[in-house]
């Protein structure tokens, strides 16, 4: 029955130093709310990132750049065509000085 009594008196020890453990825990738990709030002000920061969004309205206006250069393409092919015929009135041209 000796035994028993340094083991409660062990225990009684710890239960006493615990006490003391937790008023310490008390006094961090207030410093960590103080950090929170400076995480709140890095958030501000990213909203004005958002703002960079405003390049996609560049990519329309290309858009608009490919419309007209088929417009060339169609006219390209007519002076062509012009072009040969004025070749048939040199060579007849020739026909005659022989």
């Amino acid at each position: 029955m000796h035994s028993e009594h340094p083991v409660l008196n062990f225990l009684s020890q710890n239960l006493k130093h615990g006490k003391k453990k937790k008023k310490k825990k008390k006094k961090k738990k207030k410093k960590k709310k103080k950090k929170k709030k400076k995480k709140k002000k890095k958030k501000k920061k990213k909203k004005k990132k958002k703002k960079k969004k405003k390049k996609k309205k560049k990519k329309k206006k290309k858009k608009k750049k490919k419309k007209k250069k088929k417009k060339k393409k169609k006219k390209k092919k007519k002076k062509k065509k012009k072009k040969k015929k004025k070749k048939k009135k040199k060579k007849k041209k020739k026909k005659k000085n022989s």
